[in-house]
């Protein structure tokens, strides 16, 4: 028994790397793209004091976040507080 030895083309290489490449291709056509609805802007930025909370909750469900804040307020007591993004309170709750 004896056995060929078959030459090898350099096209044996190739062609894998070219289905490879198509296959690539038509697989980045379904990377979705970024768009506006993912991405964060900064408002305003405020440092919060350490025995403050600040939340940040659609409330209302109207799409817009709006600050839930726990803290002590002037005369000691525990506050709670709920306004909306442009900082207008709506509800305050000083227990």
């Amino acid at each position: 028994m004896s056995f060929v030895a078959v030459r090898r083309s350099s096209f044996e290489y190739i062609i894998p790397a070219a289905l490879a490449l198509v296959f690539t291709l038509g697989l980045i056509r379904f990377i979705p793209v970024f768009t506006t609805e993912y991405i964060l802007k900064v408002f305003d930025s405020q440092m919060v004091t350490p025995e403050s909370y600040r939340y940040y909750y659609d409330l209302n469900d109207d799409g817009n976040s709006e600050i839930f804040s726990i803290y002590y307020n002037a005369a000691g007591n525990l506050a709670i507080s709920i306004s909306n993004i442009d900082q207008a309170t709506i509800n305050q709750f000083n227990l």
